[in-house]
């Protein structure tokens, strides 16, 4: 049984360090397009904003102008954030993750039988003991008996 629960564990360390490689390559991912939002946006910003300005100054005021570029400046930012966030780990996790759920499960069962026998063991102890202490007195009558 000793084998058998080693192979199970082994097999989930497997499966989560799989899964923790494709979360640490997702993540990577998001950083990476995180990064690329942020140089976009922090170029893209600056000559966006001066070419607008200067066309927006000329129709509106500063205020209204400042404003205008206010907003692409956020809906241009948005759009990055949430492509950043739409990064997925793949179909590859599916079935890494069904193999780790299972091992999981077998793992649990041999730890509930294994804890089950603990209890049936402790049981059989106190129904002995039980029993030696029903016999105790008797036994100390004999010791007694013969020490006279």
């Amino acid at each position: 049984m000793s084998d058998i629960l080693n192979a199970k564990i082994k097999l989930l360390i497997k499966c989560e360090k799989a899964l923790f490689v494709l979360e640490l390559k997702k993540k990577i991912r998001q950083f990476s397009f995180v990064g690329l939002a942020v140089l976009t946006i922090f170029l893209g910003v600056i000559t966006l904003n001066i070419t607008i300005f200067f066309y927006l100054d000329t129709r509106y005021s500063a205020l209204v102008s400042t404003a205008i570029l206010t907003g692409i400046n956020i809906f241009t930012s948005l759009i990055f954030l949430i492509a950043a966030l739409n990064q997925t780990s793949g179909a590859e996790a599916q079935p890494i993750e069904e193999i780790r759920d299972f091992a999981r499960l077998q793992i649990k069962d041999d730890f509930n039988e294994a804890k089950d026998t603990v209890t049936k063991t402790k049981q059989h102890i106190d129904v002995y003991l039980s029993g030696f202490r029903k016999l105790m007195p008797i036994i100390c009558s004999i010791i007694n008996f013969k020490k006279q």
